[in-house]
């Protein structure tokens, strides 16, 4: 008869291998995307940096499709002398300050931020606040959704009505946050 003893666990991994977490306590970087706003036609990349364990900076940059769309769903008078869309494409650039929970990377989040969208015809500068929850996916993917609210400060050049023009300068507005990404 064989006799062959059981044990708890491997015993020929160090201590260290069961207690490491793979640098996420440590990864101060993020690159993120946003769904949506791919869906909208602005392509840009997010950079978050931690400059404190809960405390943030993000910059983001990017191109606009000339077929940018504030609204998914556009309710405007198909009929009516709207231009629907800017001539050439433009870009975005955008700065955030943030605060994440106790937990850091993982959880509850206040931000306070500016994006300013140009194209040759129009510009727009959004001053906005965020609150939202993050989760990180296999230890290094943050999936991050939150509800921002805000004004859009907005400028035609050409004296042409656009879509996502309104008679007034000063356009509170709300939206949808869906972001994923990758720390680092």
């Amino acid at each position: 008869m064989l006799i062959k003893p059981v044990l708890a666990q491997d015993t020929t991994k160090p201590v260290a291998y069961y207690l490491d977490d793979k640098d996420i306590s440590t990864a101060r970087n993020t690159i993120k995307i946003e769904p949506i706003c791919i869906v909208q036609g602005e392509y840009a990349v997010v950079y978050e940096r931690f400059l404190t364990k809960r405390f943030i900076a993000e910059v983001t940059a990017g191109m606009l499709n000339k077929n940018y769309r504030y609204e998914l769903i556009d309710f405007k008078d198909p009929d009516s002398k709207l231009v629907l869309e800017p001539e050439k494409p433009g870009y975005v650039a955008g700065l955030v300050l943030g605060l994440y929970g106790e937990k850091g990377h993982d959880g509850l989040m206040a931000q306070l931020g500016y994006k300013y969208r140009h194209f040759k015809e129009l510009y727009t500068q959004d001053f906005f606040c965020c609150a939202g929850v993050q989760f990180i996916i296999h230890d290094r993917y943050p999936l991050q959704f939150g509800v921002d609210l805000g004004v859009r400060l907005q400028n035609s050049m050409d004296d042409k009505n656009y879509a996502f023009d309104s008679d007034s300068d000063f356009i509170p507005f709300g939206a949808i946050r869906l972001r994923f990404g990758i720390l680092y």
